[in-house]
């Protein structure tokens, strides 16, 4: 574990608080991640790179997931870097065991430049 900046720790609190927030999670589910952000930390290649958010001329940011960015850094395609939409990663989440255990293994997503509107390929999560 590292030593976390104060700039580093407030960006990722507040990513924190807005997942938890926006994703219906039970108060148990909020105090286990607590506890294991407590008892893990943060490790240096979850913090490392972590400046504020850059916006696109169409308005979005793009950035670490952690930070909350329209268009979440994915690596693709023997370590290319691109974009996702935050909505297409995490927009149709399931809402019981049983859709979670029906979803695909596997789902494909389309990879933009920064810019939101140009394709470079796909990513493949799962």
């Amino acid at each position: 574990m590292i030593p976390v900046t104060v700039h580093a720790a407030t960006q990722i609190s507040k990513a924190l608080y807005e997942k938890t927030r926006n994703a219906g999670l039970t108060q148990d589910e909020i105090v286990g991640l607590d506890t294991d952000l407590k008892e893990h930390g943060f490790r240096e290649e979850a913090i490392s790179g972590f400046d504020d958010l850059q916006v696109n001329e169409a308005g979005q940011t793009y950035g670490p997931d952690a930070l909350g960015a329209d268009l979440i850094e994915v690596m693709y395609q023997e370590g290319k870097i691109g974009y996702v939409y935050r909505t297409d990663l995490y927009g149709n989440q399931p809402q019981t065991i049983r859709e979670a255990l029906n979803e695909p293994k596997t789902r494909n997503l389309t990879v933009y430049d920064k810019d939101g509107k140009t394709v470079i390929g796909t990513f493949t999560e799962g």
